[in-house]
C-alpha cells in the first residue's frame, strides 16, 4: 500500500498553512471595486518608464540567467541608492546581493544563519512569514508583545529578552512596521544598538516600507549604528 505523500515529505514543510493574509486577499480581489488593503502594494499601476524599461530589455534580448547575486548594474545602482539616501557604504561586489523581494531574501537568510534549536526573535504584530520561516528551519519564533509600548520594541524590554533567551540568534526588525505602521526615530535605534551590542546576535531587518515614512526620515537599520560603533 503506497504511503500518503504528505508523509514522505519534511515535516517542516507540511506543517505550514497558508496565511490568512493571503485567503482574504483572495476573496478582496473577488469582489468588484473594492479598496484592497490585505497586502502591501500600491494603489497604482505599475509606472509606464519601468514597463518600457522591461519591454526594452526584452527587446534587446536581455533574457538569459545573470550571476547568483544579481546583475553588477543592479547591485552598483543599490550601493548607489543606499549611500545617497542614507549614507551607508557597501560594496557592491561582497556586501550586496540581489533576491526576488523580501519574502525571499529573509527565507534566504534564515536558511543561511539558522539551526535546529536557535531562536528569532520578532516584535508582534508581524508580517505573517516570519514565524513559518524559523519553524521551517527547525528554530523557534519569540515574540516580542509591543502592544503595551505604542507597538515599539523599547530597550529594556529587547534587553530583559535577550537576556533569558541566551538561544536568540536573528533579531527580525521590521519597519517601518507591517502592519502597524509604527516606524523609529535616530534614538529609538541608536538606544536598541546600545542592548545589542552586548549580545552575539544577526539582526535582519526588513525596510521595504522605508520610503513610505512621510513626518520623518527614515533611519536605517540598527545594524548600521552597531557598526560605526564596533571594530
Amino acid at each position: 500500500m503506497k504511503k500518503n505523500i504528505l508523509s514522505l515529505m519534511k515535516p517542516e514543510v507540511v506543517a505550514i498553512k497558508q496565511q490568512d493574509i493571503f485567503k482574504f486577499n483572495a476573496r478582496a480581489k473577488a469582489i468588484p471595486d473594492v479598496i484592497n488593503m490585505t497586502i502591501g502594494e500600491p494603489s497604482f499601476t505599475t509606472p509606464d518608464h519601468i514597463k518600457l524599461a522591461a519591454i526594452k530589455a526584452i527587446e534587446d534580448n536581455k533574457t538569459h540567467y545573470t550571476v547568483p547575486e544579481g546583475d553588477h548594474e543592479l547591485l552598483n545602482a543599490v550601493a548607489s541608492y543606499l549611500h545617497t539616501k542614507y549614507d551607508l557604504n557597501y560594496d557592491p561586489e561582497s556586501e550586496i546581493i540581489a533576491t526576488t523581494g523580501v519574502t525571499e531574501g529573509v527565507f534566504s537568510a534564515f536558511n543561511a544563519i539558522l539551526q535546529p534549536g536557535d531562536e528569532v526573535l520578532i516584535p508582534s504584530p508581524s508580517f505573517t512569514i516570519y514565524g513559518p520561516d524559523a519553524n521551517f528551519n527547525r528554530a523557534t519564533p519569540v515574540y516580542i508583545d509591543t502592544s503595551k509600548t505604542g507597538f515599539k520594541v523599547t530597550p529594556d524590554v529587547l534587553d530583559e529578552i535577550m537576556r533569558t533567551h541566551p538561544r536568540i540568534k536573528i533579531f527580525l526588525f521590521n519597519y517601518p512596521s507591517n502592519p502597524t505602521g509604527v516606524s523609529y526615530t535616530h534614538d529609538e535605534l541608536a538606544g536598541l544598538a546600545d542592548v545589542l551590542r552586548k549580545y552575539d546576535v544577526f539582526v535582519l531587518s526588513d525596510e521595504i516600507y522605508s520610503e513610505l515614512t512621510y513626518n520623518f526620515k527614515h533611519e536605517p537599520s540598527p545594524s548600521s549604528y552597531l557598526s560605526k560603533h564596533c571594530c
